[in-house]
């Protein structure tokens, strides 16, 4: 399929600019943050912008033997995506299951030797133990 030459002049400048102006609203999301899940859906918003500006291109030279990149770049956008939402997800498991710092309980099992050591050593002796060396 051929386009008209004075419709690529038009449509193509159009479209890479809407993608310009889309990819440098998503890097300033990238940097401003504030938390990992807006730089994880920036940087998808990113990497679509790409995915679509390089589809335009492969449209507009008739290249379809760079698809493959395309598949690639979606491939890896959407495995980055699933692993940082499985580390946040585990990371707010983590914090949620920790127990409370001013909690009665022992943090460890040192404090609890420790303190059982304590009531051992307060404890009144049996008759028995008192015999021994």
């Amino acid at each position: 399929m051929e386009f008209d030459p004075r419709v690529a002049a038009v449509v193509l400048p159009a479209a890479f600019v809407l993608f310009s102006i889309a990819a440098a609203v998503a890097i300033a999301r990238i940097v401003r943050g504030p938390a990992i899940l807006d730089r994880m859906i920036a940087t998808d918003v990113l990497l679509s912008t790409m995915l679509c500006s390089f589809a335009v291109f492969m449209a507009v030279t008739g290249r379809t033997d760079l698809q493959f990149i395309l598949l690639a770049m979606a491939f890896f956008g959407f495995v980055g995506s699933v692993a940082v939402s499985r580390y946040v997800a585990r990371s707010e498991n983590t914090a949620q299951l920790a127990p409370p710092a001013d909690s009665d309980q022992p943090s460890s099992s040192q404090d609890a030797s420790d303190q059982g050591a304590s009531a051992d050593s307060t404890a009144d002796p049996s008759p028995t133990e008192e015999g021994r060396p």
